[in-house]
Order: C-alpha cells, then sequence, then structure tokens
C-alpha cells in the first residue's frame, strides 16, 4: 500500500477515534478531518486511475450491476417478482426524472464516493493487507467484518429483518467485488445506481398515492392534468434535499 495515501488514511481514523472520545462541541477535529479524509482520497484516485485501468468497462458495468441488485433487493424484501420488473426495467423514467433533478444523483453519488472509499478502499484493503495477505480464505473474514460493521452503521434504516438481511447481501457483493476487480469505480457505480432507485421507487410511490388520493377527492385535478412525474415532484426538490 503507498505509504503517503496510508499516512493520510491513518491519520484521519485517528482523529476520528480522538473526536469521538473528546468534546464534540470543537469544529477543528472536523475540518482537519475532512481535510485529511480528501488528500487520502485524492492520493489513492492519483494512484488508481491510471493510463490502465478500464475505468469505462467497470464504470458502465458497474451501473448494470447496481439495477441488478436492486432488483434482488426488490424481490428480497417481500416484493414480488412482477413488481421488481415493472420498477427495475423502465430506465428510462429514472433517467427522465433524474434529468430534473440533477443535485439529487450528485448527492447520491457523493455518498457512494464517500463510503466507498472509508469501506472498501480504506478500511477493508488495510485489514486485508496487514492481516490476510494475498489469501482469499483469510480475506473473506475481514471482508464478512467490513460487511457487518457497514450494515450496523445504517441499522436506523432497517424496518424489518427481510431489510436487514438484503442489506448484509448487498454489503458482502460490494466487498468481494472491489476484493475482486479492485475498482473503486466500480462499487461506487453499484453503490449510487442503486441507492438511486430505491428513492425514485420511493418517490414513485408517493406520487401514486397523491394521484389516488387527490382522484378521490376530486380536487386538485386540473392543476395536475398533465404533468408528469419528474416536473410534478420538481416542486418538491427543495423538501427531497
Amino acid at each position: 500500500m503507498d505509504k503517503l495515501f496510508l499516512f493520510f488514511l491513518s491519520a484521519y481514523l485517528i482523529l476520528v477515534v480522538l473526536s469521538w472520545r473528546a468534546n464534540r462541541g470543537h469544529i477543528w477535529p472536523l475540518l482537519v478531518g475532512h481535510v485529511l479524509f480528501l488528500l487520502a482520497l485524492f492520493r489513492y484516485i492519483g494512484l488508481a486511475f491510471t493510463p490502465t485501468a478500464k475505468t469505462p468497462i467497470f464504470f458502465l458495468s458497474g451501473i448494470v450491476a447496481g439495477q441488478i441488485l436492486f432488483g434482488v433487493a426488490l424481490i428480497a424484501t417481500k416484493q414480488s417478482l412482477r413488481e421488481a420488473v415493472r420498477i427495475t426495467l423502465p430506465v428510462w423514467d429514472v433517467a427522465k426524472y433524474y434529468r430534473a433533478q440533477p443535485l439529487i444523483v450528485l448527492r447520491f453519488l457523493g455518498v457512494a464516493l464517500f463510503e466507498e472509499f472509508l469501506w472498501r478502499v480504506a478500511v477493508q484493503t488495510f485489514l486485508i493487507a496487514s492481516f490476510a495477505g494475498e489469501s482469499l480464505a483469510l480475506a473473506c473474514p475481514f471482508i464478512i467484518f467490513v460487511a457487518l460493521a457497514f450494515t450496523m452503521l445504517h441499522r436506523n434504516r432497517f424496518h424489518d429483518w427481510y431489510q436487514r438481511f438484503e442489506f448484509v447481501l448487498f454489503s458482502l457483493t460490494l466487498g468481494f467485488a472491489y476484493y475482486g476487480t479492485g475498482s473503486y469505480i466500480f462499487v461506487v457505480m453499484i453503490h449510487a445506481v442503486r441507492d438511486i432507485q430505491i428513492h425514485y421507487r420511493n418517490e414513485l410511490k408517493e406520487y401514486e398515492a397523491l394521484n389516488e388520493f387527490v382522484e378521490a377527492a376530486h380536487e386538485g385535478t386540473d392543476d395536475a392534468e398533465g404533468e408528469s412525474f419528474p416536473s410534478l415532484m420538481g416542486s418538491r426538490s427543495k423538501d427531497i434535499l
């Protein structure tokens, strides 16, 4: 592992631990931590994206894999196969919605960039390099550990055990995908596409529920008539963000 990258990353992690033990009212640990994290990120990007990196292939593969994992998530969380196909396949509708909401795409992409760098590139790689070496058998426990820790960090989002189980599988997929390919952009796109699709599905459900309410009440139909889902939800972008 590159020594400069490891230095920035270690300094960031040490600062995070110290800030947990200190008074959280101080702003300077947060600012210094962000600077160290960005330095580690830029150092890694400078090392990873060489002219020999297959970035376009991993980029497109990540989009496809993210779509597939989103469909699997729908099925795993007690949704029917028909519902999974109905939501997953209309990619053009999703693209139209996010073309009207570009800041939402940037938000989810930013989250994926941060979380995948921290958990897969930094923590998982450090553990495997330090204790497992080149052995896949020895690396598996650390991949599983990172996936479980990543799941615990998001535990407030789960409403039942189906969602917990699906998220563990999602985290394991990201861990093994990064271990097998070494591609940061691949896992980032998987993560971002899945999150974007889940957000779109939730917004679509709210829109359909609102539409049913308006039709049932026979009020406001003239205002909503002729508006598509992307344009109608555009008025709520400030609330979403």
